[in-house]
């Protein structure tokens, strides 16, 4: 996954048409970036970045536990005042933690930004996913293979060596080159490749 996983194939979330979301390398997060290919939606990954106030926050007080209000900062301010509700105190907030903002999702996301990703597909109670072109390369060849070999040494497993076994087992093959030759399809009808 290291070797393909610097691109993602995901739902935009404004038209929900494809968009690709892009890692310059697979650990760097900050530098990510997504762009619809039907509308002018963009987002960088420090766009999302937003601020809350931390968990476990205790009135000053009367030292009951403070139920905080969603407050969503673009920066941390230095400090926000919340009343108490048992003792009407008010308490300065001043610790805040990071998360990145998360978008609607459904099934599977990307790793980064939580985007929904573009080719899934419910195979009985299984979902069936992939995150690129090259992904989905990848399975297709080793799905329609007739012999598929394994890796000699036991602690270098290949991607394919991977696979839920819904996706490698017999019955199921037919189901998933059709699905996997359709989404090829589309992504030769968008020249993504």
């Amino acid at each position: 996954m290291y070797d393909i996983g610097d691109s993602y194939l995901v739902k935009c979330p404004s038209c929900h048409e494809m968009a690709v979301f892009s890692l310059p390398s697979f650990l760097e997060a900050k530098k990510a970036t997504a762009k619809c290919l039907s509308c002018q939606w963009r987002v960088r990954y420090d766009e999302r970045i937003i601020y809350v106030p931390a968990l476990r926050t205790f009135c000053a007080s009367c030292r009951n536990k403070l139920d905080l209000p969603r407050i969503e900062l673009p920066k941390p301010n230095q400090h926000t005042f919340i009343n108490c509700p048992t003792c009407h105190f008010q308490n300065k907030v001043i610790r805040w933690e990071k998360q990145l903002k998360s978008y609607h999702q459904e099934g599977k996301t990307d790793p980064v930004l939580g985007l929904s990703l573009y080719f899934q597909a419910a195979l009985s109670n299984d979902l069936f996913w992939v995150i690129n072109a090259r992904h989905m390369e990848e399975i297709l060849s080793y799905v329609s293979s007739d012999l598929r070999e394994r890796t000699t040494t036991r602690f270098n497993m290949t991607m394919v060596e991977k696979l839920p076994k819904f996706i490698i087992k017999a019955q199921n093959r037919e189901k998933i080159i059709s699905i996997l030759k359709d989404w090829k399809k589309e992504i030769i009808n968008k020249n993504i490749l």
